[in-house]
């Protein structure tokens, strides 16, 4: 089904959500006081870690969303899908931004209500700019990405702006 809501969500502070699966030690910032040769042992994700992205995508895809009954895709596990009857959920994942199209206003609640009981998120809307590409919706009420902006940023960075494209 073709016709269906788009939304846009944000999580909070997403990686800082993720429990770390290797042990990480850091040395305490400036002006922290601890005993000489003492440091610190990491217990959620942070920003700044290689790992953040996967450990947040792990927590959120594999086991949140397996929890409120989505599944993940095989051809791209950051897709998960709900599916009942004739209606659905997909949401797509990138990091800390969430694209959401769903044909049925129960399932949406749903899965807010599960997501807000265990993050903190922003609802961003109607889904109109997703990952730098335009979303823009069709007469028939399909969905068409546009990355038009991408492009002349790229041609107006490289001073080209202006080229012909014939």
């Amino acid at each position: 089904n073709l016709r269906t809501r788009q939304m846009h969500v944000d999580f909070k502070t997403a990686c800082l959500n993720s429990p770390l699966k290797e042990h990480i030690w850091v040395t305490p910032p400036p002006g922290v006081n601890v005993p000489p040769g003492h440091c610190w042992k990491l217990v959620k994700s942070h920003y700044g870690l290689v790992q953040a992205a996967k450990d947040w995508s792990d927590e959120l895809l594999a086991s949140t969303m397996l929890q409120l009954g989505h599944r993940r895709l095989e051809s791209d596990e950051c897709v998960c899908i709900k599916s009942r009857g004739s209606s659905t959920c997909m949401v797509a994942v990138y990091v800390d931004d969430c694209a959401i199209f769903e044909n049925d206003e129960n399932l949406y609640r749903e899965l807010m209500q599960g997501l807000r009981a265990k993050y903190q998120i922003k609802e961003l809307g109607d889904l109109r700019w997703f990952l730098g590409m335009l979303i823009e919706r069709t007469e028939s009420g399909g969905v068409t990405p546009s990355q038009s902006k991408y492009v002349t940023d790229v041609l107006k960075r490289c001073g080209i702006e202006h080229c012909n494209s014939s």
